[in-house]
């Protein structure tokens, strides 16, 4: 069964119950409250002009033709069965009653209404339609208001068939009209789910062929307009999934070009005779461990990329003395600030307290900030690392007067795979190598020990990072 077929029966199914059971409850209400009343008022009105016309003329309940006479002109007239009833108290006799030789007696408490000169009505029920009956009973009273006779008029139920079939069809016709009007109703708002559902699985199957989406969701229902933004975000992260797949790719080809083209030029000029001169045979094979070198950096960074992509970095964590862990680790940094021409300075505040990380992943976050504070930091420039506590977290920032980072792109140098634009001023690239990894690696590994990573920078005056880590 289709969606859509599933839908037509959601709106219509329970109307094709109700509205049936509605008519049928509609007729038996216009059949027992409505037309049987009508009908009881009309034989009430009846009888009550017909007992005042018997009390004018007195003959009627004295001679038994006359009475005979007075009930056949009345039926007659109205085309209703009359009895007339004479007696005393409550003692009663039908007097006559035409086509009805036998009429019920009137019960004590009607006569004691009828007494009051109230006129009683009553339906008499039966199993068979024939006998179902509806009456009328009149008071006839003299000058002194005392009850001298009683007026009957009386319809068989059956009488009205041809009413009630009317009705029935009426009612059976209205039915069928309001159920097709159901079912049309339902088949059009189906379609229109059908419709906006397939039009939710278009735009899916579009994302999933790497076409946009449809952006305008405002036509679509309030409902629906979540699921048509999920898709559009989803798009959109796909997208940016897929550039920076490719930048990943182009970044890789580019960093191992390099390193893998020096390496290839030294072995052709070892096997083409290099090898027997021991001075150029040495520079090669310096140049070679050197261009090995470089791509440690390289292959570490993308090993932190598939544990971050695997779910979790490898942490193996050990209480560290910062005040002896620093100096220790930031050596090399040093030296390469001071062969490159650049002041080092250190401010490491005295007393720091243990925290609980892994030394070498967190050596690697500050040796990535250091390395990219040195390497954009002009000659005669300076690079200060600094250390100190605030509250419960210590605080180990790294600080460059270099080219800095244009306001715009701050935002995005911890997105892997970002490599900045030209900076404003020196015009030299911020990111001009490397992969785009670095920055995004250390803030993966500085969360993962519970901490964060803040920057600040301003073009033409240098950077500041700033890395936090809870006290243990």
């Amino acid at each position: 069964m289709s969606l859509r077929t599933q839908l037509i029966l959601s709106h219509t199914l329970p109307l094709l119950v109700l509205i049936p059971v509605l008519g049928v409850l509609l007729l038996y209400i216009i059949e027992t409250q409505v037309l049987l009343d009508n009908l009881a008022e009309d034989l009430a009105s009846e009888a009550s002009v017909l007992a005042t016309i018997a009390s004018q003329q007195r003959a009627v309940f004295l001679d038994k033709g006359t009475a005979e006479f007075f009930a056949r002109a009345a039926g007659e007239q109205y085309d209703h069965n009359v009895a007339l009833f004479q007696g005393d108290g409550l003692e009663w006799m039908v007097l006559v009653g035409q086509n009805a030789p036998d009429p019920p007696q009137p019960t004590k408490a009607e006569l004691a209404a009828l007494e009051q000169g109230k006129v009683q009505k009553r339906i008499v029920f039966s199993l068979i339609p024939s006998q179902e009956d509806a009456e009328a009973l009149a008071p006839v009273l003299n000058a002194q208001q005392r009850l001298v006779g009683i007026v009957r008029v009386t319809e068989h139920v059956d009488r009205l068939n041809a009413r009630l079939t009317e009705m029935r069809l009426l009612i059976l016709g209205a039915t069928f009209l309001a159920l097709l009007v159901a079912i049309f109703i339902g088949a059009l708002l189906a379609t229109r789910e059908a419709q906006r559902l397939n039009a939710v699985t278009a735009a899916v199957t579009q994302v999933a062929e790497g076409r946009a989406p449809p952006t305008n969701v405002q036509k679509m229902p309030r409902e629906f307009r979540p699921t048509f933004t999920a898709v559009n975000d989803l798009q959109e992260r796909l997208r940016e999934s897929e550039q920076a797949r490719k930048r990943l790719l182009a970044n890789l080809v580019h960093e191992l070009g390099r390193p893998l083209a020096a390496l290839q030029a030294a072995i052709h000029a070892l096997q083409q005779g290099a090898v027997q001169d021991t001075a150029l045979r040495q520079e090669l094979l310096q140049g070679m461990d050197a261009q090995v070198e470089r791509l440690k950096p390289l292959l570490d960074n993308l090993a932190s990329l598939h544990g971050e992509l695997s779910g979790a970095f490898d942490l193996h964590r050990a209480p560290v003395d910062l005040n002896e862990w620093l100096p220790k680790a930031m050596i090399t940094w040093r030296h390469a600030a001071e062969a490159k021409k650049i002041y080092w300075n250190e401010a490491i505040a005295p007393n720091l307290p243990k925290v609980n990380m892994d030394a070498d992943r967190m050596a690697q976050v500050i040796g990535n900030l250091l390395s990219n504070a040195i390497k954009y930091t002009p000659e005669g420039g300076m690079v200060t690392l600094s250390a100190g506590q605030r509250n419960h977290e210590v605080w180990i920032a790294v600080e460059d007067n270099g080219i800095g980072i244009p306001p715009e792109e701050q935002a995005h140098i911890f997105d892997p795979l970002f490599r900045g634009s030209l900076a404003q001023s020196g015009g030299t690239n911020r990111f001009p190598q490397g992969m785009g990894l670095g920055l995004a690696i250390a803030r993966d590994l500085v969360i993962a020990h519970g901490g964060g990573i803040e920057v600040e920078s301003e073009v033409g005056k240098g950077s500041r990072f700033v890395v936090t880590l809870p006290v243990s």
